[in-house]
């Protein structure tokens, strides 16, 4: 991806992202005079249902399959609440009028291919599914993952072992007393397979579903100190780190779970050296590249070539203001060859730092893998618009491949979380003791790219918008459909105009502070199908 290097550059001299990136030159070959409208009666929008239904049963009717070859849906705030509404757009047209907004789409000019967007699938997410009916868990499977009448939902992060949102600490190899084991004869995976029914029945309802394993600690016999809060990995067992980790991908793949992607621990630099308040483990740059170069990534490639597994190295998986802990790794030939892309969280820093420490890697796909809502949010959907410009739409226009929220979904007091977990995380999704679910703003910010950009997209020219208060992104699906995500961060409705490669022009209107997703164009039987990774 050459084009995002003059990217990088313009974020450093300008501090920005997403405003004037890599699109700014969509402009228009279409000479059509620009009329002001005071309406566009073919473009409003129908009723739809509340993103917060009162029960299951209602989440089916949130995205009906719209027999059309201009469709899209609305996102927007009222009361609290996220009110989606879906709506047939006028056909694109040669002879209709422009307002003054209008967004040009150019499909010659391409970018990033897409990986997707999700969540994570948490012990604390599961323990709130399997407490709902089978009718009610389906229903939240289906609004979550289907890719035709949900959200469309097509990744998700999968913590291996204990973490903030376990009900209790554990690895996947303890020993009486913490006692060294580096034949692995302690080794359980029991407490892993109880994720994947729910793993395989996503993939079911969305067969380009991925996933991205996490450990967050490894067994406390191979950490100074041995605990599994807190301490780093102990050089002395860095093959047996390595050898753990290669067996629960195995494991994972003797279930029919395949891992696409791979990070080997979460948040490395979290600092918790003598004690954590969950599990947790320390690596610093050096000591991870020693452990991947010289004994991860050989493993991983015996394991490549003989072709029992496919994961890529996900590598870094903490904040956005910390990238440069992975420059001297991404130098290096051996971890480069199995690396898939770096990972961010956003808790710390701006993505502007993020992009600006990856300018010397253009090639590298970026990946925000965790974010969390929180149980005290912004009112009035300033959250959902946080979400757009900092972890979907705006991130995405400046070069990432895609973006994950934390747990997919937690109780109204945002749990359960292991005893010392954040007390303050809120999930996409909020499941009540009456298992009534409310779709949060997080979820709603992802839901608003994951509907129509399919894995594999390709992100291509659009008019920059953002000065007038509307910022865009826009996408060719491995279809051949294109799909065009705005959000209006004005208060006031805003009409603008679509135009496409042929000069034809359709019109939206997008509802104050709220977003719209646009779709259009017939699946194209000859296009390409090339995974992005």
């Amino acid at each position: 991806m050459p084009f995002r290097l003059a990217v990088y550059i313009c974020l450093l001299a300008l501090g920005l992202f997403g405003s004037s990136l890599g699109t700014a030159r969509a402009a228009s070959k279409c000479e059509q005079k620009h009329i002001v409208e005071q309406n566009c009666p073919d473009c409003g929008l129908s009723s739809g249902e509340a993103v917060t239904g009162d029960s299951a049963q209602a989440l089916d009717l949130m995205l009906p399959t719209l027999k059309s070859a201009t469709e899209g849906f609305a996102t927007q705030f009222k009361n609290g609440a996220g009110v989606v509404n879906y709506f047939k757009a006028p056909d694109f047209s040669a002879s209709k009028p422009v307002t003054p907004l209008v967004i040009d789409i150019d499909p010659k000019e391409r970018h990033q291919q897409m990986w997707g967007f999700g969540g994570a699938m948490t012990e604390a997410c599961m323990l709130n599914l399997k407490r709902l009916s089978p009718a009610s868990e389906d229903a939240f499977m289906h609004q979550v993952f289907d890719p035709n009448r949900g959200a469309g939902f097509n990744y998700l992060r999968v913590p291996l072992s204990a973490n903030d949102f376990s009900s209790s600490d554990f690895s996947l190899d303890d020993t009486p007393g913490n006692q060294p084991d580096p034949d692995l004869r302690h080794f359980d995976f029991s407490r892993e397979t109880e994720l994947i029914p729910y793993l395989l029945q996503a993939k079911k309802i969305n067969p380009e579903l991925h996933l991205m394993a996490t450990p967050w600690t490894a067994p406390a016999w191979m950490k100074k100190p041995p605990q599994l809060r807190g301490g780093d990995l102990n050089p002395a067992y860095y093959d047996a780190y390595a050898r753990y980790l290669i067996r629960i991908l195995e494991e994972f793949q003797r279930n029919g779970v395949q891992i696409d992607e791979m990070s080997v621990v979460n948040e490395p630099l979290i600092g918790w050296k003598e004690f954590g308040y969950y599990p947790q483990m320390d690596l610093d740059p050096a000591g991870m590249t020693v452990f991947l170069r010289d004994h991860f990534v050989p493993l991983l490639q015996k394991e490549q070539k003989a072709g029992k597994l496919h994961t890529q190295l996900l590598l870094h998986d903490h904040n956005w203001d910390n990238a440069q802990y992975v420059g001297a790794m991404l130098d290096d030939k051996t971890i480069r060859s199995v690396t898939g892309g770096v990972a961010f969280h956003c808790y710390n820093g701006t993505p502007s730092t993020m992009f600006s420490s990856m300018a010397s890697h253009p090639d590298v796909p970026i990946f925000n893998t965790e974010c969390t809502g929180q149980l005290k949010p912004f009112q009035g959907g300033a959250d959902m618009q946080w979400w757009l410009k900092n972890e979907s739409l705006d991130v995405v226009r400046a070069g990432a491949v895609g973006a994950m929220g934390w747990n997919l979904c937690l109780d109204q007091n945002g749990g359960p979380r292991n005893f010392g977990g954040c007390r303050n995380c809120r999930g996409m999704v909020t499941i009540d003791q009456k298992q009534n679910f409310t779709f949060n703003e997080e979820f709603d910010a992802i839901a608003q790219m994951s509907r129509y950009v399919r894995y594999g997209a390709v992100r291509i020219g659009s008019t920059d918008s953002s000065s007038q208060g509307v910022s865009n992104v826009a996408f060719q699906n491995p279809d051949g459909s294109f799909v065009l995500v705005m959000s209006n961060r004005t208060g006031a409705p805003v009409t603008l105009t679509v135009r496409n490669d042929d000069c034809e022009t359709t019109q939206v209107s997008i509802p104050a502070n709220g977003a719209v997703s646009l779709h259009w164009g017939k699946p194209d039987a000859n296009s390409s199908r090339n995974a992005p990774h």
